[in-house]
């Protein structure tokens, strides 16, 4: 079982107004995306099976391999024996994953003269960094080896976003734990830019007469 639920919420503004030679172009947009995805859910209740080799021999020559000597044991006279094995998935909650987009932008197409048309604009843009509604992602600090969490284990264990036998398994094989503040990082894990300003430079120059035209033109962003 997979499960997704995807929103995207966008408003867009554009408008002109033309003033003598000058126009005017300006407007905005507001982007909001929300994804709320449950892993494949799968075996989450276990498994029983009963081919285990506890009714086979021995093969020697399989050494460290533990194999067993062909067309020996039997997984009827492992069910009798009750030599099963078990084997069961775990599965974190719904990740709600959430990001969007903030835009503006101003353009003059000044009209020097009849041949020469001056395009000078300003763009700016923010792009929220993703992040999960409920804080659950993880990150991984290469300077100390351990791994950033932005909510604590005790609540990632609440929200069924983390094991408490797992954790302890981690810790136990030497696995550290980190809070953005302790690695430096804002909570959402990313040093975004909110200062993103881009000029928009531009002209169009007619040579020849406007019988047969040939426009020049050029640009820079």
């Amino acid at each position: 079982l997979n499960i997704d639920f995807s929103r995207i919420y966008n408003l867009d503004q554009n408008f002109t107004k033309v003033r003598g030679r000058h126009e005017f172009q300006f407007g905005a947009r507001w982007r909001y995306e929300s994804l709320d995805i449950l892993a494949d859910q799968q075996q989450t209740m276990g498994t029983i099976t009963f081919d285990s080799f506890g009714t086979a021999l021995y093969d020697p020559g399989t050494g460290s391999a533990y194999g067993a000597v062909p067309f020996t044991g039997h997984n009827a006279a492992n069910l009798h024996l009750g030599l099963a094995t078990y084997s069961a998935r775990y599965f974190p909650s719904f990740f709600r994953l959430r990001t969007g987009e903030i835009a503006a932008y101003f353009q003059d197409n000044f009209k020097v003269t009849s041949r020469l048309t001056l395009n000078l604009g300003l763009r700016y843009e923010y792009s929220r960094p993703p992040r999960d509604r409920d804080d659950t992602i993880l990150s991984f600090n290469p300077k100390t080896h351990a791994i950033v969490m932005g909510r604590s284990l005790d609540d990632l264990v609440q929200l069924n976003h983390a094991h408490p036998s797992i954790v302890r398994a981690y810790e136990n094989l030497g696995v550290k734990y980190e809070t953005p503040e302790q690695a430096s990082l804002p909570e959402n894990f990313i040093h975004s830019n909110k200062w993103d300003f881009g000029p928009r430079l531009g002209f169009a120059y007619r040579l020849g007469d406007m019988s047969r035209p040939t426009v020049l033109r050029g640009g820079y962003a």
